[in-house]
């Protein structure tokens, strides 16, 4: 995998952490921004798009835990992985970080190569859930285009030929859909 040019936002209201950790990230080469509490985090996640969020829970403005509702409402911000780094950690915590949308959750203090080797993982599977979007909205396309063909045109010969191609794109469809959840 690649790290060069992937962006992590980094939303903690402990400077130190987020210091190091921004320091740890750009030396594998990624792009870092950093947020100070969960209402500003929220912002720059539209704002940037960032491919991997890490986010504290406790924090002024608004928590973690509400911060990542509001991500993972957003059509826009839903499919960006979210990973919590808190000292929070018991059950509940926990329970309550996967309840809200979050997609890891690494208790504090951090093992600096479990948090690079959980990142490369959403990493690799944001590209994966990407790729498959991708392959939705260009299979959505083709079946619209066929169909408008079908209604619009004298091709009894083609038609079955048509049917088939629409056929396999509802396969393609499904396949990349289930794959995707």
């Amino acid at each position: 995998m690649s790290t060069e040019s992937k962006l992590i936002l980094l939303v903690d209201d402990d400077s130190a952490l987020t210091l190091l950790l921004a320091n740890m990230l750009r030396e594998k080469g990624l792009r870092v921004e950093k947020a100070s509490n969960g209402q500003e985090g929220v912002k720059k996640a539209k704002e940037l798009s960032p491919d991997v969020i890490f986010m504290d829970v406790n924090m002024p403005v608004m928590n973690g835990f509400d911060a990542c509702r509001q991500i993972k409402q957003d059509p826009d911000t839903a499919i960006i992985p979210l990973i919590f780094i808190t000292s929070m950690g018991n059950d509940n915590d926990r329970i309550n970080g996967f309840d809200c949308g979050g997609d890891d959750y690494i208790i504090k203090p951090v093992n600096h190569q479990e948090v690079f080797v959980r990142l490369k993982h959403y990493l690799n599977k944001k590209s994966e859930k990407v790729i498959a979007e991708e392959i939705n909205h260009e299979a959505d396309r083709f079946r619209q285009a066929m169909a408008e063909l079908l209604e619009d045109s004298d091709f009894d010969k083609k038609k079955d030929a048509v049917d088939k191609a629409i056929l396999h794109m509802d396969n393609i469809i499904k396949y990349c859909r289930q794959n995707n959840e």
